[in-house]
């Protein structure tokens, strides 16, 4: 992390597995499809279980049964899998990024050019165990590592600046709301109180 004549530069690469946390964060959001993968999808499959085993020769079971295993295939390997094919896919998410935190916004640079993120864009900030996750819709969304920033204080310094953002009365203008997605994978590194070396690479 580096100080810039108008705000703070973080410089990081994006990783598959912050990607799929972050999507994983955002499917919460989307209360139909999330609980019809988490808990409908394994009732209707014991559902179905309990009727096979009662009546095998009903087909009904096992059609039960069928869209039971969808649900839940679809909420685990097959998003897994969707995560994962976006990512080899989009070579943008994995490019050098140099994020810029300023007073109106947030400015994302790489290879491709920049781009300007204002707070009044987002439409929800969402805290995973690895990333801050900054969510405009379904295809725009931003995700910005922990480990971008050099101590444990500069991520809780960020967490603080998102936190007030979103506690700012409104004046006219949209203002994202702030959460912690509690249910996303722990960490496998515990990030640390001393700085880090920058990643490597240069600024374009």
């Amino acid at each position: 992390m580096s100080v810039c004549a108008s705000g703070v530069m973080l410089e990081f690469q994006g990783l598959a597995d912050e990607y799929l946390e972050a999507r994983r964060a955002v499917v919460r959001l989307r209360r139909l499809e999330y609980w019809m993968n988490r808990a409908w999808g394994p009732a209707v499959l014991l559902a179905g279980l309990v009727v096979i085993a009662r009546a095998p020769m009903e087909v009904i079971g096992y059609l039960v049964t069928a869209v039971g295993v969808a649900l839940v295939l679809n909420g685990t390997w097959w998003f897994r899998r969707r995560v994962r094919v976006e990512w080899r896919t989009t070579p943008s998410l994995a490019y050098r990024t140099w994020m810029e935190i300023r007073d109106a916004g947030l400015s994302f640079r790489t290879v491709d050019g920049e781009i300007d993120v204002p707070w009044s864009s987002l439409d929800q900030i969402i805290e995973t165990p690895r990333t801050f996750v900054l969510y405009r819709s379904p295809d725009d969304l931003r995700v910005v590592p922990k480990r971008a920033f050099a101590s444990r204080s500069d991520v809780a310094s960020f967490r603080a600046r998102l936190a007030a953002i979103c506690a700012e009365p409104s004046t006219g203008t949209q203002r994202p709301s702030f959460r912690f997605d509690v249910e996303a994978r722990p960490s496998r590194e515990p990030a640390n109180d001393t700085p880090k070396r920058r990643q490597g690479g240069t600024q374009p």
